[in-house]
């Protein structure tokens, strides 16, 4: 019996469970950079321009504390400062912005001066989003975690049980002890079934707090992008199934002969 695909299916979500780890540490990491940032926003006073008159004229006279400029600095100095910025992210100060706060909020940020109160209270909202969503994703990310591990261990355990089945010759062994054999064999597959179950019943949940299956999928896929299979854990769980129904059949045809 062929083994080989098991051991590669198992350095699979070993690094599944490395990704997810660092992960959570990014994620935990932007949130307290968002929320340092929303402090420092919260004691950048409101300045807009005030009107002036010479004469019958009057004009606009330009604030002398440039307010969106303390923004962008306090903005460079937590967000774009967290240790994998350049290698996750990599984009400016604009883009970052217009990403993370919409197309009107960085356009008022970076092409003009003025913090006017609706522009500061639109941007304190946008902030409060951003680490809510991060709070939503580090969640999940947890919940996948804690999933992942639970069925490693378990598929691990069921690995090194079925390599040690394919060691043994069957066709040397009396009809009661194949028996035996098929007996714990059939006790795996139904902990491959109870296994398959509750990794299902994670994904719901999983797709429950994410709200909808396509952010669930697209969530997989970014995750476990660098790996083979944006499932792991099924995959093993096919590819360990498929094995022991071989091996239940080879069993199955020595106590009939």
């Amino acid at each position: 019996m062929s083994l080989s695909a098991i051991p590669n299916t198992r350095g699979q979500i070993s690094s599944a469970i490395d990704i997810l780890l660092t992960e959570n540490n990014q994620v935990t990491e932007e949130i307290r950079a968002f929320e340092q940032f929303k402090k420092q926003v919260l004691n950048i006073s409101i300045n807009t321009a005030s009107r002036n008159s010479i004469g019958e004229f009057s004009y606009e006279q330009k604030p002398t504390v440039d307010a969106t400029t303390r923004i962008r600095t306090a903005y460079c100095e937590t967000v774009m400062s967290v240790s994998h910025y350049d290698a996750e992210y990599g984009d400016t100060y604009a883009s970052s912005i217009s990403e993370e706060f919409g197309s009107d909020i960085a356009t008022a940020l970076t092409e003009s001066s003025n913090l006017t109160r609706i522009l500061k209270s639109a941007l304190i909202n946008q902030i409060e989003n951003a680490i809510e969503s991060r709070k939503q994703l580090r969640k999940t990310i947890q919940l996948e975690q804690d999933s992942i591990k639970s069925s490693y261990e378990e598929l691990n355990d069921l690995a090194n049980s079925l390599y040690n089945y394919s060691k043994i010759e069957f066709s040397h062994i009396d009809h009661n002890r194949l028996i035996e054999y098929k007996d714990k064999i059939c006790n795996d597959l139904y902990v491959f079934d109870n296994i398959a179950i509750i990794r299902q019943q994670d994904i719901n949940k999983i797709r429950k707090s994410m709200q909808t299956d396509r952010t669930t999928s697209d969530l997989y896929s970014y995750l476990y992008q660098s790996l083979s299979t944006t499932y792991p854990v099924l995959e093993m769980i096919g590819q360990l199934g498929l094995e022991y129904k071989k091996l239940k059949l080879e069993i199955k045809k020595e106590i009939i002969i």
